[in-house]
Order: C-alpha cells, then structure tokens, then sequence
C-alpha cells in the first residue's frame, strides 16, 4: 500500500546570533534584538556547555535556551521541521539495524525479514498463502510481497489480525498506542496530520541509519527502507496498520 509522506528537514531551533544581534524569523513574525548570556547548564549534577554560537539569552525577563542542546543533553532527540515550522522531540531510540526491518510471530517465535528468500519464509511458515491481485501474500496475517524470490516488503493491518500475533523488532504491534510507537523509534516524518508516521533507513556501510529525507526523488536508492505505521482515530491513536519495505514496494505498491 502507498503511504503518502511529506518533506522534513533538520534543523536548529535556534539561530545563531552575533553579539548585540538581531533574530530574523519567517515572514509574519516579530523581529526582536537579544543578547547572548552566559548561562550555566547542570544535567543531573554535571555541568555542560553549548556551542558558542548557540548560547541561551533573556528577553523581556524570560530565559530562552538551544532546545536542541538542552534535550539532547537529557537523553532526547530533537528534530526541526523547516517546512511546518515543527519542533519535534522525542525518547532517543538509539542505533537501528537491520533486525528492525524484520517481523516477529509471538505465537511461533518465527521472524522474517527483509531479504529472506521466499523459500526460507515458507519453510517458516506453514500456512498456505492467499494472494492478491497486487502480488501480496498473506500468512494468517501476515502479508508479505515478493521481487525476485525475496521479501521486499511486509504488511500487517488490523483488518486481518483478529490474533495481534505480529510486532516489530522493537515490540510494537496492532493496537499499540501512538506515543508507544515514538518511545521506541523516536521523531518520525509525514506526521502533520497524526494519522501516521514514517522512518526512512537507510543502510550504509552495514549500519541503518534513520535519515531526515523523504521525497521520493531522494529515496531510491536499494539501500533505502522505509517504516510506517496508520493510527486510529481513537483516544490513545492506536496502530492500525505497520508497512516495512524498500523504497520500491513502498512507493509503488498500492
């Protein structure tokens, strides 16, 4: 299925200011003359200091600190949207790898993953699959979408999950509440609307780094995968729906 995503870009939430400088902001906001401060920053009892081009000031007796030093430095990622004007913060996942390309049945222990042969995946799981018109195979639950005898892409919605048998590397699985899925995998893009969120990883070197680009022009490369999740629009936002592909089945398969 697509899984329409918008653009983001990181950024720093505050700009760098020279001496008695001036702040400039987008178009409709208020220009404002500040000062650096000297200000001292204790995390936990240990004394830290920001980039000099990035210190906090005082305005009209409020402090205003680098947020992004500041919740950084307790552990948080922070993440700058310049096209919404979006500050994100969130738990800091730590490092991806390529076993969060991969789903878990709780019921079996079996694990598949992105790359798998559709032989190896078969031999896995023993339920005979249904197929669609679009080419997914569905395992009790599980879809799974093939390109040259390997697994290129993952499905499980709600629609066909009445056991929640399927979670992700990182334990997330149907019914999971929205603020769950951003404790294990941090800021997500395409999140505007709170309908969804996507994880763009890219892999380099052996090691999945999660990156901050999603148009689609920039995502194409093999190396490129692409996490998602659908919320309901209930009380807690909970997973409706989780999609692990590569850039391909992604932006193409619907």
């Amino acid at each position: 299925m697509r899984f329409q995503i918008k653009s983001f870009a990181l950024g720093f939430v505050c700009c760098a200011l020279f001496g008695a400088a001036t702040a400039y902001a987008a178009v409709g906001s208020t220009q404002i003359d500040v000062f650096f401060k000297d200000l001292k920053y204790i995390f936990n009892g240990e004394s830290q200091l920001p980039e000099p081009d990035k210190e906090g000031f005082i305005y009209k007796g409020t402090t205003y600190v680098p947020i992004r030093f500041v919740g950084e430095a307790l552990g948080k990622e922070v993440g700058w949207d310049e096209l919404t004007e979006t500050i994100r913060i969130s738990d800091d996942p730590g490092e991806f790898s390529m076993e969060d390309l991969s789903i878990k049945d709780e019921l079996t222990g079996t694990v598949i993953t992105l790359g798998m042969s559709k032989e190896e995946v078969e031999s896995k799981l023993s339920a005979e699959p249904d197929i669609n018109m679009v080419g997914l195979h569905n395992y009790d639950g599980l879809q799974i979408f093939y390109r040259d005898n390997q697994v290129v892409g993952m499905v499980v919605s709600a629609d066909n999950n009445e056991t929640n048998r399927y979670r992700t590397n990182r334990d997330i699985g149907i019914g999971f509440a929205k603020d769950h899925v951003y404790r294990k995998y941090g800021n997500a893009v395409g999140d505007e609307d709170g309908e969804g969120a996507a994880y763009i990883l890219q892999s380099k070197n052996s090691e999945l780094k999660k990156v901050p680009s999603i148009l689609p022009w920039e995502i194409k490369g093999s190396s490129d995968y692409v996490l998602s999740f659908s919320f309901f629009d209930n009380t807690n936002q909970t997973v409706q729906f989780i999609s692990i592909g590569d850039h391909i089945f992604t932006y193409t398969t619907s």
